[in-house]
């Protein structure tokens, strides 16, 4: 052996070791933040009143929402309604959190498909995603997406200034009456994070071939225009595609759709972004050969692509069963807890359809298979995940799954999807007809059934 042979591999050896071990240095830094994560949860649950947290261990302990009697009826009942209005809008703590988490599995699951070089650009985009988004969201994104919520002759396309300027630069919550028990500025925050996850979709779509300001360009019209819009149509009670809150049915278009947890509203909002940014950007240089058929570019990281999709299965249980938006008013820890098992078994039976089908045609088992079918699961059952029974959840996943293979292979035979690993396009986008209006009488027929 030459001393030039020896010195290349000993180099070789020692990237190879250096880049393990920047590996598990980001696992155990994953895991320390995940622990701590826990660890705060506990302990704001430990600070609860003890009255609240074992209130079936003490039986004269008084329960939250009931108030003593009250020598004044009217007082009482106002004050009555009051309390079970701050109930109603108090949505469980863990719930809020684990949304945030999300953006985190996003991270970890797009610096895992990217090449080396790539992972601080990837990352720094999902950084900016977050912080330009909270700044877009606050000054028009919420106004734009429910400005004139409540009123009967408001826009049905989209929010406007009334009352005061109402949400846009949160202009109309300065009193005190406003603000009595902080329902609008948790809901800012539900959907700010969700609109922050409709932005961050896109970034997977087009990494490593697209410029960071143009990028952010896009954040801005995403989070600050095209979300918001379609949170009006269908999440504000004046929207024309809303069928669960406008009450006039007439201004909307065949009764509105139901999106209870943000199917069509959050996933195929940025899906179709995603699709058209792909298409017109074009996939990189060498991505496929002259005669169409795709070449391999693997990502860096297997281990950073399973742990962020790991951490975006948790997050969904921010999406899904946080979506009720409360848990002590009567019937809504039902229907929180129908959303989990739901969003569990549709996500099961997703990873596993999409592995094993994918089986017959590769003769391998592919682990980013299992990864992208859980997210197609995890789509599929969001809008629907509230009036679905579990078996019905599992046919979802599997259906979703199915159909996310299929349009996997068709964007790669349209020399669309570029990443192999990046599950944003097809799994954000193909699912959804189980959720949006053609899904209503599917929905319909599991509960029949």
């Amino acid at each position: 052996m030459s001393a030039a042979t020896f010195t290349q591999e000993s180099q070789d050896a020692i990237d190879a070791i250096t880049t393990s071990i920047g590996e598990l240095d980001a696992f155990y830094l994953l895991v320390v933040g995940v622990f701590v994560f826990f660890m705060q949860v506990l302990e704001q649950q430990k600070r609860s009143p003890p009255t609240a947290r074992r209130r079936h261990h003490h039986p004269h302990a008084q329960h939250p929402t009931r108030l003593p009697h009250s020598p004044n009826p009217r007082a009482s009942i106002a004050a009555s309604r009051a309390a079970h209005q701050l109930a109603r809008t108090a949505d469980p703590p863990p719930a809020k959190p684990l949304l945030v988490q999300q953006q985190a599995g996003f991270a970890l699951l797009e610096a895992g498909s990217v090449r080396s070089k790539n992972t601080r650009n990837i990352l720094l985009k999902n950084l900016l995603d977050a912080c330009i988004g909270a700044i877009i969201w606050w000054a028009f994104g919420m106004g734009i997406a429910y400005g004139d919520s409540g009123s009967s002759s408001g826009n049905v396309f989209i929010g406007t200034g009334s009352n005061g300027a109402g949400p846009f630069f949160a202009a109309g919550w300065g009193s005190s009456s406003a603000q009595s028990n902080g329902y609008t500025m948790a809901l800012w925050f539900f959907q700010y994070v969700f609109a922050a996850a409709a932005a961050t979709i896109v970034s997977g779509a087009v990494a490593e071939r697209a410029q960071l300001s143009a990028y952010l360009i896009y954040t801005c019209i995403i989070t600050g225009f095209i979300y918001p819009i379609v949170v009006h149509w269908v999440w504000c009670n004046n929207g024309f595609l809303s069928g669960g809150f406008t009450s006039n049915k007439n201004l909307t278009v065949l009764g509105g759709c139901l999106d209870f947890a943000g199917s069509g509203v959050v996933h195929m909002t940025g899906g179709v972004a995603a699709l058209c940014a792909a298409a017109i950007i074009q996939p990189r240089i060498g991505r496929f050969d002259e005669n169409g058929k795709p070449n391999a570019m693997p990502g860096h990281s297997t281990p950073f692509v399973v742990l962020g999709t790991l951490i975006l299965w948790m997050g969904w249980y921010g999406f899904n069963p946080g979506s009720t938006l409360g848990i002590t008013t009567d019937g809504y820890g039902t229907i929180m807890a129908r959303c989990a098992m739901c969003t569990t078994l549709s996500a099961a039976a997703g990873g596993l359809t999409c592995v094993f089908f994918d089986r017959i045609f590769s003769k391998t088992f592919d682990v980013s298979m299992v990864c992208n079918g859980i997210l197609a699961g995890l789509v599929s059952i969001t809008a629907g995940c509230a009036a679905t029974l579990p078996w019905a959840a599992l046919v979802i996943g599997f259906i979703g799954a199915f159909v996310y293979y299929g349009a996997h292979t068709l964007m790669l035979n349209l020399q669309v999807r570029d990443r192999p690993q990046a599950p944003r396009l097809a799994s954000h986008n193909t699912p959804l007809y189980l959720s949006t209006p053609p899904g209503r009488p599917f929905s319909s027929c599991t509960r029949l059934l």
